[in-house]
């Protein structure tokens, strides 16, 4: 056990054919995801799984590591979201879904700035830190507000156009 590192995947792969062209085993391919616990350290971790590997395999180890790039967020997505309007609607699927809406100029925006999509319960949640006494019996609904939507970028998806973008992920929603 690696401390720091819970092991999320593990393979190996066997080299049959020999670089002289006879077959065999020469070469074996072992590979290990780890997901790091918030407290640990990467030096200690990387250690700790080298010594495992050697002596596991009884002979040298020669290894890569393949780090993720870290995550750029864009200055933007810090930035909250005023938000001015908002509507609230029970989908098909049973889901809830909001969307919020923010001024541009003097104008509400015409399209949502944020979607946020979760069944009941998450969803009264988060309406719970901005509404109070408000029960939403008949839905859809579409009020105005005054809040600060936090968010996040989300996943990728391609344009109608074929350009590529990223969807808006609510995070929190707050009063102002």
């Amino acid at each position: 056990m690696i401390k720091g590192a819970v092991p999320t995947e593990a393979w190996m792969q066997l080299s049959r054919k020999r670089s002289d062209g006879q077959y065999g085993s020469d070469e074996k391919l072992v590979g290990m995801k780890l997901t790091l616990t918030p407290d640990a350290d990467l030096e200690v971790v990387w250690a700790e799984l080298w010594d495992e590997l050697q002596s596991e395999l009884g002979h040298e180890v020669v290894a890569t590591v393949a780090l993720p790039a870290p995550e750029v967020e864009d200055a933007e997505a810090l930035e909250p979201v005023e938000v001015v309007k908002f509507t609230l609607a029970k989908r098909t699927d049973g889901k809830y879904q909001l969307e919020v809406y923010q001024n541009y100029g003097a104008k509400v925006g015409k399209y949502p700035e944020l979607k946020y999509v979760a069944d009941r319960e998450p969803m009264w949640n988060q309406l719970a830190k901005v509404i109070v006494d408000e029960s939403f019996k008949d839905l859809p609904v579409e009020y105005e507000c005054s809040w600060w939507a936090d968010w996040k970028y989300g996943n990728e998806y391609v344009k109608k156009d074929g350009t590529p973008g990223r969807y808006k992920d609510l995070v929190n929603l707050r009063p102002r």
